[in-house]
């Protein structure tokens, strides 16, 4: 019953969803290790979308809370043609980069 829901969800709606995305869908998605299906209770994309969206303007908010998510501002060198006597091109930060460490 699960595999025709999933294709009947896939033949809804626009033609957008090709079968590459949808065998994505279940390998990296529903069947992932650390997929919950109790945290979809009164799930709405619209909503999760929204949320998402004004992650900058209020912090790190929703999945960045859970599983060791960090927020760091690196400092990045971009070079330049212009010879600098120091570091060799221009520092640039980039605030709000979400990461979780390769070894907990």
């Amino acid at each position: 019953m699960s595999i025709w829901r999933l294709m009947s969800w896939k033949l809804t709606g626009t033609n957008q969803k090709s079968n590459g995305e949808v065998t994505c869908l279940v390998h990296d998605v529903i069947q992932a290790a650390d997929f919950k299906i109790d945290d979809l209770t009164g799930f709405n994309a619209s909503s999760e979308s929204k949320r998402l969206d004004t992650r900058d303007a209020t912090g790190p908010s929703g999945v960045f809370d859970r599983d060791g998510w960090k927020e760091a501002a690196p400092e990045i060198i971009v070079p330049t043609r212009e010879k600098w006597k120091e570091a060799g091109g221009h520092t640039f930060a980039v605030p709000g980069l979400m990461y979780r460490p390769l070894m907990s």
